[in-house]
């Protein structure tokens, strides 16, 4: 064993992946799974919601835009606890985005588009990149413990 293996075996910590059909009553699943890998790892609460709300956006966004709503297609989630890192992939063969759209929210009249500032506001990093017919969205959170006073009290780089 190296030094290197023993690492990462100590660094990741848990690790999942979930896979779903693309219709809207899957999204729960994947949301339910999250929120309790989250809770028993001992997430700070806020830091919880954040999440979960962040993944049902993304995943929402997949179903309706990427899939346009078709529901024989398949999405991928893979959730990994890095130290005090949450890491959340997001993977499917629906339509590309050319990039990632900005943060900014819609007239208080429009009855879409809040989706992408919701997601950007709930998690420290969101990156996006398509690569052989695979879009891959990748969620980053640091997520203080339970026990923490500020769930966002370390600076340092996350996963």
């Amino acid at each position: 064993e190296t030094a290197s293996s023993r690492y990462h075996a100590r660094a990741i910590m848990q690790h999942i992946s979930l896979t779903i059909a693309s219709r809207l009553e899957d999204v729960s699943l994947v949301a339910t799974a999250v929120r309790g890998l989250c809770e028993s790892a001992g997430l700070h609460p806020t830091a919880v919601l954040q999440i979960e709300l962040a993944l049902v956006e993304a995943l929402n966004n997949v179903i309706f835009h990427g899939y346009q709503s078709r529901p024989e297609h398949q999405i991928r989630t893979d959730w990994q606890l890095v130290d005090d890192c949450v890491r959340i992939e997001i993977l499917d063969q629906g339509q590309t985005l050319a990039s990632l759209p900005d943060g900014d929210m819609p007239e208080a009249m429009s009855e879409s588009g809040r989706g992408w500032p919701i997601i950007r506001a709930c998690m420290d990093r969101v990156d996006y990149h398509s690569s052989q017919g695979v879009n891959h969205l990748t969620l980053i959170k640091r997520a203080g413990h339970h026990s923490a006073s500020d769930p966002h009290e370390s600076e340092q780089p996350c996963c």
